[in-house]
């Protein structure tokens, strides 16, 4: 039966202007999901079918089935007589053609509908060209048996890490939600101001809707109905706000899905819990959210070392920050020792009441507000779903919710304090979300000091304050690079770091850092080969269905599957060796030839500019004065902003060059930067605007690319 989409919206405007809030938050939300919910069953109740194993295509309609079902009449008959064989060839070969133009038609609606949405155009790929399977499941013949077992394994590897630490004495952290804390200071976080229907509007617009499998409405008619709901959703989210309680939004539905497909289905170590929350939780999270922004930035109580979910902040300004560090003392002929820590279910072992501490002591937050973040901390359950199918919900003691807005963002307000303590130590840290990277320089005549006391040393402390905080630290994982110049290598004989607890680290020859590898001689061979391997391989798969998609759907997929790939951290190969420069561009040429449909071995031509793409080194000197001008205007991280020293000449603003001694120094970030932009014309250096900056940015490198005069 066909849902009445007008009527079902004609019901819920009805239903939304007589709306009222209750006395409390949670019986508003209950009042607001169970009268969606009624209207949704009354225009489209649920019904019990019976379907066949075998799920159809989605382009798979009346027209298409009714012609398979002449070519399965006409196959039965083609031995009969010649005429029918004729016929059944003649219905095959129409059959063929119409399952193409079905496909066509489906796909390049579905592209032109969704071509801003990157990651649905991934996963629109993903799935024709049968890259990305559903993810497996341990083997079962009843499945909600399987929910129970997997939410009580989820919980209890929390439980057993949390054996492994002391019980501390927590009690006297209640004191700190008493009214009689608050105080008049306006360094404060007292109280939450209100939210607006615009800022809503602008929240949404800006990170979509997603809806859990049990929320009060699909995502696509909510979608639909979403401007009519807004002042009702605005005036849930203000009675959260101001009486500090998030109650009722506190249930995740765990999807368990395979960390890698090659893991065994059949091990629940192989799993990892993705949490799927509630539209309007979301909603109020992101609200809360920017007013804890504004009132850290204005406090300056951000730790300039944490990256992850900050604005201005990326993995790929970390690893410049990293790398930069790494060549320039390589530069000045020196080791550095990088140690990659492993944390395990780090989000999921948070101590409430130590976060609270935190809040009301580091940050400043009082009152209401810090209230309300004990009601979002505490008392949230968690029950495994798959399919239709869901466990009974369990209590969570412990943890921030990672598929929340603000638990990652809490985490790193929780991890703070061991910026702090590591760079006590005389070790340098950046950290994005549960990785840290922990590193320090020296000379090859300290490596004994470094290597056999300094470092082990540093680790201790590391290990302490974990097991303050409640959270793993996991020696097996943790890796270790020792970075230094070919020549000084060989002089180190040192080849592992034994610690403590008998557990010895060996050093590796490249690691995974942010999705960059890593290699001891910063040469990013490992890296640009193994993205040559991955990418062709994409290249063929899309080859095989490009009659599918027209030029311009291709160049859509192609940028969103394959540019973006070689667009990630390439600021970091500027001045790799030349070979590895021509792989990249061997990549590009070969996605520009997928897309106006060359062979392998046919010439380039003028593809890449009638495809107005730049070349490889000039997207690499784009994406670095990309940065360069988002530090010099405030909208770079300060770790990146502090390595640049300008002054100005001629009216512009001129960057001064550090001196390099090698060709690692000349490299690096705080050498290549002005280089590059001291190169350009005044006119674009001058652009007030980023929109503007990197239109003008483009032309010219374009123009230079090509020797367009």
């Amino acid at each position: 039966m066909a849902i009445d989409l007008d009527a079902l919206s004609f019901d819920l405007i009805d239903f939304i202007s007589d709306f009222t809030l209750s006395h409390t938050f949670e019986a508003s939300c209950m009042k607001f999901f169970d009268g969606s919910k009624n209207i949704l069953d009354q225009h489209a109740p649920l019904k019990e079918k019976i379907i066949s194993f075998m799920e159809h295509a989605p382009w798979f309609d009346s027209e298409y089935k009714d012609l398979r079902k002449l070519r399965r009449k006409a196959e039965k008959k083609r031995n009969e007589d010649d005429q029918y064989q004729i016929l059944y060839e003649e219905i095959r070969a129409e059959t063929s053609i119409m399952a193409n133009l079905k496909k066509q038609q489906y796909y390049s609606s579905l592209l032109d509908k969704n071509k801003h949405d990157t990651n649905l155009i991934f996963n629109i790929v993903n799935k024709e060209l049968d890259r990305k399977q559903q993810s497996p499941l341990p083997t079962t013949d009843d499945i909600p048996k399987l929910c129970s077992k997997f939410n009580e394994y989820f919980k209890n590897k929390i439980l057993k890490i949390r054996e492994n630490f002391p019980v501390s004495d927590l009690s006297s952290y209640e004191y700190y939600l008493s009214d009689a804390t608050v105080e008049e200071d306006t360094s404060y976080l007292s109280t939450f101001v209100p939210c607006t229907v615009d800022e809503l509007k602008g929240i949404i617009k800006n990170s979509g809707i997603k809806c859990s499998p049990s929320d009060f409405l699909p995502t696509d008619l909510l979608k639909d109905n979403i401007s009519n709901m807004l002042p009702v959703l605005c005036q849930l989210v203000n009675q959260s706000l101001e009486t500090g309680c998030f109650d009722g939004l506190k249930t995740a539905d765990i999807i368990p899905t395979l960390k890698d497909q090659k893991l065994d289905p059949d091990d629940f170590k192989s799993y990892r819990p993705i949490s799927n929350l509630s539209f309007l939780g979301k909603l109020i999270e992101r609200v809360v959210l920017n007013r804890l922004n504004e009132h850290m930035t204005k406090h300056k109580l951000n730790i300039p070392e944490q990256s992850a979910y900050k604005k201005h902040h990326s993995t790929e300004t970390i690893l410049i920050k990293i790398t930069n560090d790494l060549l320039m003392a390589c530069d000045k002929k020196s080791a550095t020792v990088l140690m990659l820590l492993d944390l395990s279910a780090a989000f999921d072992t948070v101590e409430h009441r130590k976060l609270l501490k935190i809040l009301f002591d580091e940050i400043k937050i009082r009152g209401t507000a810090l209230r309300w973040f004990q009601s979002f901390l505490t008392g949230r359950h968690q029950r495994t779903r798959i399919g239709s199918d869901v466990s009974e919900a369990i209590v969570l003691e412990f943890g921030v919710p990672q598929g929340s807005v603000l638990g990652p963002v809490l985490f790193n307000i929780y991890i703070r304090s061991l910026y702090l303590t590591v760079k006590a130590a005389g070790f340098n840290i950046h950290g994005y979300a549960d990785d840290q990277q922990v590193y320090k320089s020296f000379k090859p005549y300290d490596i004994v000091d470094i290597l056999n006391i300094q470092i082990i040393n540093c680790f201790k402390i590391i290990e302490t304050w974990m097991i303050d905080y409640c959270l793993h630290l996991n020696p097996g994982k943790t890796q270790i690079l020792l970075v230094a110049p070919k020549n000084i290598l060989k002089e180190i004989n040192i080849q592992g770091i034994l610690f403590h607890d008998n557990t010895c680290i060996r050093f590796i020859n490249s690691t995974k850092d942010l999705g960059i590898l890593l290699d001891h001689r910063l040469s990013f061979e490992p890296q640009i080969l193994n993205l040559k391997r991955d990418c062709f391989r994409l290249l063929r798969n899309i080859v095989k269905r490009r009659y599918l998609f027209n030029n311009e759907q291709l160049k859509l997929i192609v940028n969103s599957i394959i540019v973006c790939k070689l667009d990630y951290c390439n600021s970091l190969y500027y001045g790799v060796n030349k070979y590895l420069l021509s792989q990249l561009q061997l990549i590009q040429n070969a996605a520009a030839k997928t897309i106006v449909g060359l062979r392998k071995f046919d010439h380039l031509g003028d593809t890449l500019k009638e495809l107005h793409w730049l070349p490889i080194i000039y997207r690499i000197d784009y994406k670095i004065l990309l940065i360069v001008f988002k530090c010099l205007n405030g909208l770079g991280p300060d770790y990146l902003c502090s390595m640049l020293n300008f002054a100005h000449f001629n009216h512009s603003i001129y960057l001064i060059e550090p001196r390099t001694f090698s060709s690692y120094g000349d490299r690096s970030f705080q050498k290549i930067a002005p280089k590059l932009w001291n190169e350009l014309p005044c006119h674009i250096k001058n652009t007030s605007s980023l929109e503007t900056f990197k239109s003008s940015l483009k032309t010219y490198l374009f123009h230079k690319a090509f020797n367009i005069t």
